[in-house]
């Protein structure tokens, strides 16, 4: 409902009301005045009638443009939404640290899925912060890689379809001016946010991937050792 009304307030700023000119609508009210008195001849009723006619049609097609215009320029996917977001750097609700235990912690107490922070090569872990993407709550890692800021993002996206035994597929996009490498797990949305080369990019989120693979392997081997 809130999206629904901030859509309905930028059409109505981007295509305000016509109004037919002053001198338009007095003439009109005065035909229908002599009309209703059975004194003005049909053939200036209708032109009238054509000229605000003409006006609403005008304000139709301003609307329709500006409705159309909204809809080109809205988010068509998740990967546009975490785009802006990163663009936007949640200024509440985050954690500056380069400690990757202290920043394990804080985001383990936000959300409701597992997070891994991982160790990224030639990157310094900034902080931890929180993001909202269609109404689902996720955790962004703020890196500096040679002072271009990087971010993780991880975002829950239903039941999801992705086989956690198959290899990573990377998708590579360009959205807002921001290069975007994403890939999918079962139930979350991961993607790496941030001006680099698509090369170096790519290569972090496979650190990632690989990363978090080994924690889950040394996490069940340790399981399966307890349970033996």
């Amino acid at each position: 409902m809130d999206d629904m009304r901030a859509i309905g307030e930028a059409i109505r700023d981007a295509a305000p009301r016509d109004e037919a000119p002053v001198d338009v609508r007095g003439r009109l009210f005065s035909v229908i005045a002599r009309a209703r008195a059975g004194t003005q001849p049909t053939r200036a009723l209708r032109r009238a009638s054509w000229t605000i006619a003409a006006a609403v049609l005008a304000a139709l097609l301003v609307g329709g443009a500006a409705v159309e215009r909204l809809l080109r320029d809205a988010p068509a996917n998740p990967i546009s939404a975490i785009v802006q977001e990163h663009a936007r750097a949640l200024a509440d609700t985050r954690l500056a640290s380069g400690d990757e235990a202290e920043v394990t912690r804080w985001i383990g107490a936000q959300v409701d899925f597992a997070m891994y922070v991982p160790s990224l090569p030639g990157a310094r872990l900034v902080g931890a912060r929180l993001c909202v993407i269609d109404g689902r709550r996720g955790a962004v890692i703020d890196y500096d890689v040679n002072g271009v800021p990087v971010s993780y993002f991880v975002v829950p996206e239903g039941t999801g379809s992705a086989d956690a035994s198959r290899p990573a597929r990377f998708d590579s996009a360009v959205r807002a001016g921001y290069r975007v490498v994403s890939w999918r797990a079962p139930g979350l949305l991961h993607a790496m946010v941030g001006n680099l080369p698509e090369g170096r990019l790519a290569a972090l989120a496979k650190v990632c991937v690989q990363q978090a693979r080994g924690m889950l392997a040394a996490l069940g081997g340790r399981v399966h050792s307890q349970e033996g």
